[in-house]
């Protein structure tokens, strides 16, 4: 009986708080990802203030500066053409009219998009804006997806497993011992039918 009582609250104190792990990971990671998406939004809003170029006046030698920023940072013309992209040959791009963020951006003014690799385990976060003539200026950053960002800190998650672990086990043998003690201390012969249980 001491067992399955042990076992039972071993369970469900484990469950309890690997379950309560797996929530705070979750909102902190929703949180992150809101936030890398509004500093990409931020982002292609001070471009589109500084690129005002239209497709005919763009003179890629003003933006060479840009290859030092994390963020990958592209202009795409009213066509779909890629004049410029500071992580990547534009010449070897392939036409951009069909990306939902463009599409997005040349309906709405801006436009957003998400894609993931399964590969990798990472989310690539697209923020575009229109600019000049129908030009759109699309700022991306990858970021690693929930089971990405669990693998980067595998040994963490096990160590807190094993804390957990230990910790649920030490509840679970003074809740067993607290539930059997009272039963195990009657007497059969001359039990005090008086006393609750």
């Amino acid at each position: 009986m001491t067992k399955r009582i042990f076992f039972g609250a071993f369970a469900a104190s484990l469950a309890a708080v690997v379950v309560a792990i797996a929530l705070v990971m979750g909102v902190a990671y929703t949180n992150e990802r809101k936030l890398y998406s509004q500093q990409l939004e931020e982002q292609t809003r001070l471009l589109e203030v500084t690129m005002q170029y239209t497709a005919s006046d763009f003179d890629v030698a003003s933006l060479e500066t840009l290859g030092a920023f994390d963020s990958r940072i592209t202009y795409i013309a009213a066509d779909g053409t890629v004049l410029f992209d500071n992580k990547a040959d534009p010449s070897q791009m392939e036409n951009h009219n069909d990306r939902e963020e463009v599409k997005a951006a040349r309906e709405n003014g801006n436009g957003y998009a998400v894609r993931e690799s399964s590969t990798i385990s990472k989310r690539t976060i697209y923020c575009a804006r229109e600019i000049a003539d129908g030009c759109v200026v699309r700022v991306s950053g990858t970021m690693d997806t929930v089971l990405g960002t669990v693998l980067g800190m595998w040994w963490e998650v096990l160590l807190a497993l094993l804390a957990t672990a230990a910790l649920s086990g030490g509840i679970a043998a003074l809740v067993a011992r607290a539930v059997v003690k009272p039963i195990n201390s009657i007497d059969l012969r001359n039990p005090d039918i008086s006393e609750s249980y």
